[in-house]
């Protein structure tokens, strides 16, 4: 079975009171949340062992995903929409990938593109 890190941005760190450039419309704290932990759970369902790396906009995202990644090496990555499709956050996008890769040889990445349908990014490359 594979080892599944999860990475998405904490919700308390994206203002989503309105939508716009960083919040996409009917995104809120629940539906990430909701989306992210439903995902993780049924994965783990599934055999799998499974963890979210929430993560600031970029302080300390490098650093908390660094450590989870270190404690045991991802055979899957699953970065966030709301990390790779906001223009804003692409220096957050590289410097996430550039610190997940050395630290697991052969990493797999897979790519959501809301919170909804983390599992299915998943479980294309499962």
């Amino acid at each position: 079975m594979a080892h599944v890190l999860i990475i998405g941005i904490d919700p308390k760190h994206l203002d989503l009171s309105t939508t716009g450039p960083q919040v996409a419309e009917g995104i809120t704290e629940e539906v990430i949340i909701t989306g992210l932990t439903s995902a993780r759970d049924a994965l783990r369902d599934r055999g799998h062992t499974a963890e979210i790396a929430w993560t600031d906009l970029g302080e300390t995202a490098t650093s908390t995903v660094a450590d989870m990644a270190g404690r045991t090496a991802p055979d899957l990555v699953v970065i966030g929409a709301g990390i790779r499709m906001v223009k804003a956050n692409t220096a957050l996008f590289e410097d996430l990938v550039n610190t997940v890769t050395p630290l697991s040889s052969g990493v797999q990445f897979a790519f959501n593109s809301e919170p909804g349908n983390t599992l299915e990014a998943a479980l294309r490359h499962l």
